[in-house]
């Protein structure tokens, strides 16, 4: 009986996640629209136009039969939901170890205007080898950040690298700096000649995404390349 009221817990809690997920997308496919033409666009044919290398950001066996890479924002609340749910799915017994998560940036700047900012601060953190640390803690705060000036934003990204044991004058120096604003750069014009115009995006060994409805329907698209193979 206790497991048959964990499974319907489970459910219910899965239910609701995604329809803060599918509502979350929703509200950026609008504001997505009124911004139209702030995100250049390209014809694609759903392929990653660069393709994943050692200077990626990733997390996971680099042998995994699967990469799975998203583009994204830390300020776009859609990107904040898809967060735990890409958690579970590396933690799911039928992923873990079989998938290598590539992170790459793409700050939506015209309509988060704290986007930049803290993309810089998650690759200055990656400098120091803390980028996922960086990446949790802004998810986690994103509702803190999002709407600050850009100053006191800046200082916010500060003080969490001091939380997360980083040498804060590097980090800070490291922040605004050309090697770092060029590799945000990069990743974001490697969206953009991929067609990507929307976050989160996500790719499978190179190819793009569509939509998932569900966690299922997720796991299912990410292994798709491993059971075409069974």
């Amino acid at each position: 009986m206790q497991s048959q009221q964990d499974r319907r817990r489970r459910i219910v809690r899965s239910s609701i996640m995604w329809a803060i997920v599918a509502v979350v997308l929703v509200g950026i496919g609008w504001l997505m629209y009124r911004a139209a033409g702030s995100v250049p666009t390209t014809t694609t044919n759903g392929t990653l136009s660069v393709p994943v290398s050692a200077s990626d950001i990733s997390i996971g066996p680099a042998s995994a039969s699967v990469t799975l890479l998203e583009y994204s924002d830390f300020e776009c609340p859609a990107c904040a939901a898809y967060y735990p749910v890409v958690n579970q799915l590396l933690a799911d017994p039928q992923v873990a170890g079989k998938v290598r998560l590539v992170y790459r940036y793409f700050p939506l700047r015209d309509i988060h205007p704290n986007a930049q900012e803290s993309a810089q601060a998650a690759q200055a953190a990656s400098l120091q080898g803390k980028f996922w640390q960086m990446h949790d803690k802004l998810f986690d705060t994103q509702t803190t950040w999002e709407n600050l000036s850009a100053s006191a934003a800046r200082a916010q990204f500060i003080s969490y690298a001091g939380s997360l044991g980083l040498d804060v004058t590097k980090f800070t120096a490291d922040i605004d700096s050309a090697p770092v604003i060029a590799a945000v750069n990069a990743d974001y014009d490697s969206a953009v000649s991929s067609g990507v115009n929307g976050t989160p995006t996500f790719f499978v060994n190179g190819s793009q995404m569509a939509q998932p409805s569900s966690f299922d329907d997720f796991k299912a698209k990410v292994l798709q390349p491993l059971n075409a193979h069974q």
